[in-house]
This record gives structure tokens, sequence and C-alpha cells, in this order.
């Protein structure tokens, strides 16, 4: 009995000091305090300590702080005891289990033990000793385990704690001024609804909502919002004060990591983009501080602009950019909403003051003048091998360099292939921008080679100058008056020569015009399809030559399978085109290189007629000029009334006034073919047929 009950203390002991080393170790309560429950546990303890074990007690207590508070002390105190008295109990279970199964034993082997059946029994007793010491353990790491979770959790400081945190938390101190970024959903960024509305009185009626965010395909890039009440457009960032912020919140981001990798360089057809600021040398001599905060701002709404719009910025020289595009959706998207940008920008007041920077509310300019030049088509690509970027090459490249060149500040020109690239519709979820007719001009001259192209101008509508309300007359006979209108208006194309006519060669003056209708009649109905392309390829080619000819030349509003709408300044201009017209088919070289079987002698029926126009201005989807108004029916109506092979002027009729017949000179013969009344028209018209004297 004597050996097992000192056993069994032995063990307890032990059990005491593991139990106080785990703890520690979790830290519920810190060293000082397990120290001093220590000391004070060995005076409760009744099993006797070796010499080692009390010498370790007088160290530790000499260890033990003079100045720890007696809340503390007593708190420590008080937890370890809980635990303790856990133990107590379960040495008293331990100690009657022991004592029962020693008493059990007696009673079966009531025989004196051997000395070596006494040692095996006493293995036997320190293995199960051992065992249940590693169960009891196990069972109290459990146990502290889920108490210091519970105190983790509810952050249950005592007093001190909690009064040093809010002592040190007032002494921090105060975080550097920043700029507030406020996380909001991907749609967040919105620009003025007028910049896409179809004219300047109509900016407060849109019927289509817009998303300009560049995509990789075409139409599937845009979405238009079914909802009526929506003001303002969707586009990808147009947030100026929060976009360094945001850029920085995003820059390292997973998911804007994954799509930078998945981004590339264009390839194959590329959009090439040129830009320039007007002026930017006399800019930097006269105000070289205030330029360079100019040019940082412009910098900055580019660099935001392009990449909205999947733009590869491939160089920049100065203020100049030089970016590439996959789409030209995308590339005119970028010029557009970099043009509104500019335009709203806060610029010093030394650039504003400048001629090339100054503010006219009436031409719409505010800042620096950024011209845009943008073509599409086939390039060549390579790395370059300083700064590692794609550079392209080929003659797409070329032909954007040369029509930045022919810009003016603020302009955006495009060749009309990149504009017919976009696609029938896709001008609408551009914010049906103002396109303007340039006309044909030389670009440039290589190997004995003249590169010359159909030039567009794009304006955003909310800085176009409406032609329609400028031009044209009111219903009491009255000219309109432009000074009301603003808008940007740009001079004529300083190219080196110009090919055909363009939409400033229309004629307006006094709100008056005369309509001429060209009707092809003379190719026949049976003739085949490759015949007849073939045939009015070749008769536009003729018509268009005659129209430049003339002096100042006619201008070709428009063009539909062999049918054209002509203006021109005054009648004997379009008398004198008709005829000539007509005799370069009947006698000249130019039935030579028709195909089939034609009717050179019958070919055209050409009616015209002179008056005033309601209004005109370039058309939304070839930006010729597109005339509106009675006169423009009632030339349609006299060219139908024709038989083939006739030219015919129509003069309406004033109630109680004389027939006049046109005076056309001498070479053109006039005969009267009757007064009619014409299909839709309200008034009488006198018909006159006009040929050449033999």
């Amino acid at each position: 009995r004597e050996l097992g009950r000192q056993h069994s203390e032995y063990t307890l002991s032990l059990d005491q000091n593991n139990d106080r080393r785990r703890m520690s170790s979790l830290g519920l309560g810190n060293k000082d305090e397990s120290e001093s429950f220590r000391l004070s546990s060995q005076s409760e303890v009744s099993p006797p300590l070796d010499q080692s074990d009390r010498s370790l007690g007088r160290k530790m207590n000499t260890s033990l702080p003079a100045n720890l508070d007696g809340s503390a002390r007593s708190l420590g105190l008080g937890k370890q005891r809980k635990v303790f008295n856990i133990d107590e109990s379960d040495r008293s279970s331990r100690s009657r289990d022991s004592s029962r199964k020693h008493t059990s034993s007696k009673a079966q082997n009531p025989a004196p033990l051997d000395k070596s059946d006494r040692s095996r029994r006493q293995k036997m007793t320190k293995s199960q000793a051992t065992l249940d010491r590693s169960d009891r353990s196990s069972r109290t790491d459990r146990h502290h385990n889920v108490q210091r979770l519970k105190s983790l959790e509810s952050n249950n400081l005592d007093g001190s704690d909690r009064s040093d945190r809010s002592r040190d938390a007032n002494l921090r101190p105060p975080p550097p001024s920043v700029n507030t970024y406020n996380p909001v959903d991907k749609n967040r960024r919105q620009f003025n609804r007028s910049a896409l509305s179809t004219s300047s009185e109509q900016t407060q009626k849109v019927t289509n909502s817009c998303d300009i965010t560049s995509k990789s395909k075409v139409l599937q890039s845009y979405t238009i919002s079914d909802k009526p009440s929506q003001q303002v457009v969707s586009c990808d960032d147009d947030n100026d004060d929060n976009n360094s912020v945001d850029t920085m919140k995003r820059a390292l981001r997973t998911s804007f990591v994954n799509v930078a990798k998945s981004l590339s360089p264009p390839k194959g057809n590329v959009t090439i983009v040129y830009t320039d600021v007007q002026g930017s040398t006399l800019l930097w001599e006269s105000c070289p501080s205030a330029m360079k905060k100019a040019q940082d701002i412009h910098d900055t709404i580019m660099r935001q602009c392009y990449s909205n719009h999947k733009g590869y910025e491939i160089s920049t020289e100065g203020d100049s950019f030089n970016i590439a595009f996959q789409h030209p959706v995308d590339a005119l998207a970028f010029a557009l909403q970099a043009q509104i940008k500019l335009y709203k920008a806060d610029w010093p007041r030394e650039i504003l003051n400048h001629p090339d920077g100054k503010k006219d509310p009436y031409l719409k300019f505010n800042g620096l003048r950024v011209r845009f030049g943008i073509n599409h088509g086939p390039t060549t690509n390579q790395i370059h091998r300083v700064t590692g970027r794609s550079v392209y090459a080929g003659e797409g490249v070329k032909i954007a360099k040369a029509m930045e060149g022919l810009c003016h500040g603020g302009q955006i020109l495009c060749t009309i292939e990149t504009w017919k690239a976009v696609g029938g519709l896709a001008e609408r979820y551009l914010g049906r921008p103002q396109v303007v007719d340039c006309g044909e001009h030389v670009l440039f001259e290589a190997n004995r080679t003249r590169y010359s192209r159909r030039i567009t101008q794009i304006v955003p509508n909310e800085l176009a100058f409406d032609f329609f309300e400028a031009r044209g007359q009111v219903e009491d006979g009255a000219v309109k008056d432009a000074a009301m209108v603003k808008g940007r208006l740009f001079p004529p194309l300083p190219s080196k020569k110009q090919l055909s006519t363009c939409f400033l060669n229309a004629p307006y003056k006094n709100g008056r015009v005369v309509i001429c209708f060209v009707h092809t009649v003379g190719l026949g109905d049976d003739d085949g399809s490759e015949n007849r392309s073939h045939n009015l390829l070749k008769l536009s080619k003729n018509l268009r030559k005659q129209l430049l000819r003339l002096d100042p030349p006619g201008y070709e509003c428009q063009e539909d399978n062999g049918c054209w709408m002509l203006a021109f300044e005054n009648v004997d201009k379009a008398v004198m085109f008709g005829v000539k017209l007509m005799a370069s088919i009947r006698e000249g070289g130019a039935k030579e290189h028709l195909l089939g079987s034609v009717d050179c002698d019958r070919m055209y029926k050409i009616g015209i007629v002179s008056g005033p126009f309601t209004s005109m201005g370039p058309h939304k989807t070839t930006g010729m000029a597109d005339y509106f108004g009675p006169t423009v029916n009632r030339a349609a109506r006299v060219t139908s009334d024709c038989e083939p092979g006739q030219l015919c002027v129509g003069i309406p009729l004033v109630s109680g006034g004389r027939i006049t017949p046109p005076d056309l000179g001498p070479s053109i013969q006039v005969r009267l073919l009757g007064i009619k009344q014409l299909k839709g028209v309200s008034v009488d018209v006198a018909v006159y047929r006009c040929s050449k004297y033999a």
C-alpha cells in the first residue's frame, strides 16, 4: 500500500507540472501568475517533494516579481485553482480506482508474491498510470484550447490591457491625408448624355442609351439600355477625380492581372491612330510652366481614353501619341471620347490666354486642340529592339500619319474605308457623331505612285455645328441666321491636291439651290449583272469628270444604283453639265468602255429645278450634303416625267405670274413641253426641254 500511495502522489506531481507548462504556452496566464501558482500549490499538495524539487521551488519563489498587483495575482490563482480542483477530483477518482484494483487483486491472489512478481506488477502499474496520464493530458489540452478560442473571439481583455490599448490608440499619430476611394460598381463611369444626341436641339430627347466600352467584336461590344429614363451613358472610365486612386486600387487584383495576361498587341488589319497638339512649340515657348501642367492633363486623358477601348500605345514623341486598335470602332470611340474630355478639362489660365488654347464658346474650343488621324488597313508588326514594344509598318501606317498631317486642331479625320468598316449600325453605338465628307485628296507620293484617299471628318455630336439649323430659309422666305448656331467649324484641308468635291463645296448661298436628278435608263433590263456593275462604274467616273470640269464644279449629293442627286449654284451650270454628259456618251469615248447592249442616245433622263431649300447639312451616314424642301421633290417629279434621252427644266408657276422661259445662252435650244400638274406638287410646273443646237 505504501508503495502504491507514493507512486500515485509522484504521478500527480508530474501531472501538475505538465498542466502548468501547457497553460503557460497557451497564454492563459502570464509567467508571473504561473510561477506564483506553482509556489502556492506546493504548499497545498500533500505529497512530499525530494530535494531537487524543493530547490527548484525556492529558485522560482525568489524570481516572483514583487510589484505584481493583487487583482492580477488573485485572477491568475483563481484560474489555476479551477484547473487544480479538476485535477484534485481526478486524483481522488484515480486513487479510489487504484485502491479498488489493489483490493481485488489481493482477494484473488492471497498468497504472498515473490520478488519477480512484485517487479512485474510494478511495471504494469506504471504503464497503466502512463496511459491514464496521457488520456488526462489530452482532455486537459482540449479543455484549454476551447477556453482560449472563446476568450479570443469575445476579445475578453482585462481592464488593465484595455486601458493600455486605449492609451496607445490616443498616442498614435493621425494617418496622412490621401484621396478617398469610394468603391462603386463596374458601370460607375458616366459622361454627359448630350454627346450622343442626334442634334443640338435633341440633347434632352434621347431614345437610346449606349455603352461605348470597347470589346473584341464590333456589335457584340455594345449594348443598348431599354430604360427610357436613363439620362447618362455608361462608359469605361469617365471619373477623373478617382481615376488615379482607382487604378492603384485595382492594379494588383488577380482578376485584372488575369485580364492583362490575356491582352496582346493588335495584328493583321489594324487601325492606326496618330495624334498631335496644335501649336505646341509656341505654347512651350510662351508659357513653359503652364504647358507642363497642360501636357500632364493631356497625357492623362489620352491614356485613360485609349485604355477604355483596348488601345495599344506604340510610342510617344513629345505631345504626340501613336496608338493601335484592333477594330476601327474602338479607335473612333477613343477619339470621340478624348475630344469631349479635352474640351471639358480644367486648363491653366496661361493656356486659355494663348491663341492656340484660347476658349471659344461659339466654336466650342477650350484649351489644347488635339488633331487625330485614323486609318484602318493591313499592317506588319515586329518587336522594337530597344523598347520591347510592337511597332507597325506598311501603307496603312503611312496613310494614318498623312491624315494627321492634314488635320486642324480639334479635328478627327479618317479614311472612307475606315468609316465603312464600322458597319451600317455601329455609328449609333458611337453616339451618332456628325459625319462630314471632306472629298478625295492626294496624301503623298512614293516610288512614282500617288496615294490618294477619300477622307471623312468625325465630330462628337456635343461639339458639332448644326448645319441644318444654320442654312436654309424659313417659311416667310427669310434666310436663317447662322450666327446663333454654335459648334466646331474647320477650314478646307491643306492637301497637295483635291480630286473631288467635298461638303464645303455644296451650294447654299441665300438659301437657294439648283437640284438636278440623273436617272440611268439605257443599260437595258436584260443586261447581265456583271455587265451592269461594270457599266455603272464607268458611267460614275464619267459623270464625276464632267462635274469637275465646271467652274465652280457641280456637287454630287448621293448615288443609288445609277441614279444621282446633284446640286449647282445656278441653272446655267446645271444645263451645261447635262448637255455635256449626254454628248460624252453619244459622241465621246465613254461608250467604248461600255459592255453589252446599251442605248447611248437614250441613256439618261435629267430633270432640273431651281428654288429655295428649307435646310441642308451632312448626311448621317455618308457625310455628303443633303437638302430638304419642296425644290428637291419637284426636281424628282420633273425627272420622272421626262422621256429617255431628254433634259428638262421645270419652273414652278406662281398664281397670276407670267411664263418666262429660262435664258440659257445662244448655244442651248429651249422648247416648252407644257404646263403640268405633277404628282405630289401643289403648284403647276412649266416643263422645258433643253438641247444643244446642231
